[in-house]
């Protein structure tokens, strides 16, 4: 009995370690918030910083675009989670997508869009592959929304 208490303990003892050296845990995930100072527009005399969110108050449907940190500490290419967060008039159309940009080069490619549907929304963007398959170029979020819409910031989580 006391030989198989030993061995039950001696395996116990390396099943802990070892799911302790192996196993995934909260702190292997990486996150970064960023507020809309890291959006701008195409053209800055169609929006406003208000408050720390950037608004449009240009009467139409406009462009802009979020850059994304891309570092050691998190690539865009291992993001699985982009959250935007803001407000739209309803009924107004708006679209989100992840996009990317080569360095030295015009190439530029972007993913399927996402289009947030909630007056105040936190919506998330689906399609992150343009992300995942450029690990070296430029990530940013470009942002299509009307006239009195906001955004307030963003969230990308491993």
């Amino acid at each position: 009995m006391k030989k198989l208490l030993m061995t039950f303990c001696t395996l116990a003892a390396g099943y802990t370690a070892t799911m302790m050296v192996i196993a995934p845990s909260d702190a292997d995930a990486a996150d970064r918030r960023m507020g809309a100072g890291y959006c701008r527009a195409y053209n800055p005399t169609q929006i406003a910083v208000l408050g720390g969110s950037l608004y449009n108050l240009n009467g139409s449907t406009i462009e802009a675009y979020c850059t994304i940190p891309s570092d050691s500490y998190l690539s865009h290419a291992s993001v699985n989670t982009l959250n935007i967060h803001g407000y739209k008039p309803g009924g107004a159309g708006m679209w989100v997508e992840a996009c990317a940009q080569d360095w030295g080069s015009e190439a530029f490619a972007c993913g399927y869009a996402t289009y947030p549907t909630d007056y105040h929304f936190n919506t998330t963007v689906t399609d992150l592959s343009v992300w995942k398959s450029n690990p070296y170029w430029f990530p940013l979020v470009m942002v299509y929304f009307p006239n009195q819409a906001k955004i307030d910031g963003l969230w990308i989580s491993t």
